[in-house]
């Protein structure tokens, strides 16, 4: 083997608010019109989360200076066993086409993670799709927890049937479904319940929803801090993608909050549950199943295809959105898997421990960027 191109060696540096129109070019020529290709997509995601601005390293060419590639995390606060603790979600990783294979992934990657020990950001958390697992997993000493499941219901079950990708699995299904399960399934699902609560469609998470974190977030020992501050940043104000915000609330204020929004899962027109939290108490599950109900109807309404939603089998609201109809797809019927990985970048500290077992974490689309 000779020596490689000279002209395609590469440096580490720091990032620069300069160079973000570069990044965007660069993501454009090797992704397309992704989200992260938008200049407004990119500063309200790497400067205006509540938790801090991106740690981000990025590789140039040694000569022209030319952006070729980025690594970045992105700060949340997340509770980890009743405590408030920074870490950051990595995503949007970057690596010029005539540039990969080179150490760039995993060479910027150590970089940031020296950066996060430094900023006593405690852990990083990811879902690798296929081009990321092996790098995670291997390389950079992620801990894969597992897989979060997929669960689906089905409203047009031809066009599923029709779909190229996984989704053909349901083609032996879609005449007997078409005639019998569908009509079945909505007599079965009933309709909305309200006795003592009401739901509504809401444009701001207000002050109500800190005090319903403050409430439910014991529920789970591992999770993203849900409060008005990161509800209102994830949901609200996020530029390009528009999500719709149901909340069930009675007399004594929040009792859930479910997060829909219509896309494009592999292909399939979707509306998805991207967000379903509720509280533990009494009033708790009807008002969950009430807010799963509604999502189902909206996404008829709406003429998609399916109902689609993450949600890991311990928890509660998987529970409830299974009662409300929706399936679990069997791991090798799912169209990719989405796998949970950990690093931990303070080893020392012994509530951490938490973070290392899927059962602890409570987790859903809204968690990660894609949706």
């Amino acid at each position: 083997m000779g020596a490689p191109d000279e002209k395609k060696k590469w440096v580490p540096d720091n990032y620069s608010k300069a160079d973000l129109p570069a990044l965007l070019e660069l993501t454009r020529q090797n992704y397309g019109a992704v989200d992260w290709a938008d200049p407004g997509y990119c500063e309200w995601q790497y400067e205006k989360s509540p938790a801090g601005e991106a740690v981000v390293r990025v590789a140039r060419e040694p000569h022209s200076r030319r952006v070729v590639g980025q690594y970045l995390v992105m700060p949340i606060w997340m509770q980890v066993d009743g405590r408030k603790t920074l870490a950051t979600l990595s995503l949007n990783t970057l690596t010029d086409a005539e540039y990969r294979g080179r150490g760039i992934f995993t060479g910027l990657a150590e970089l940031v993670y020296q950066d996060c020990a430094s900023r006593a950001i405690t852990f990083t958390y990811g879902f690798p799709n296929q081009n990321s697992y092996h790098g995670l997993m291997n390389k950079l000493r992620f801990q894969d927890l597992g897989n979060v499941p997929l669960l689906v219901y089905p409203l047009k079950w031809g066009a599923l049937a029709k779909h190229s990708g996984k989704f053909g699995w349901l083609s032996p299904l879609a005449g007997l479904a078409g005639g019998v399960i569908a009509p079945a399934r909505r007599v079965l699902r009933g309709k909305v319940a309200g006795d003592g609560f009401r739901i509504r469609e809401i444009r701001e998470f207000d002050t109500r929803f800190d005090a319903f974190w403050e409430r439910a977030r014991n529920r789970y020992a591992t999770l993203v801090t849900r409060d008005s501050a990161y509800l209102n940043w994830r949901f609200i104000r996020i530029p390009i993608r528009k999500y719709t915000v149901l909340a069930a609330e009675n007399d004594s204020g929040i009792l859930g909050y479910l997060v829909w929004r219509r896309t494009e899962l592999h292909g399939v027109d979707t509306g998805l549950i991207v967000d379903f939290f509720v509280d533990g108490s009494e009033a708790g599950d009807p008002a969950g199943m009430a807010l799963a109900k509604r999502a189902i109807e909206w996404s008829e309404s709406a003429g998609t295809a399916m109902v689609g939603t993450l949600s890991l089998t311990h928890t509660r609201e998987f529970a409830l959105l299974k009662r409300a109809g929706l399936w679990a797809l069997p791991p090798k019927l799912a169209p990719r898997a989405i796998a949970l990985g950990v690093r931990a970048h303070r080893e020392d500290l012994a509530n951490l421990k938490p973070i290392f077992e899927m059962r602890n974490w409570y987790v859903t689309m809204g968690d990660f960027d894609a949706v």
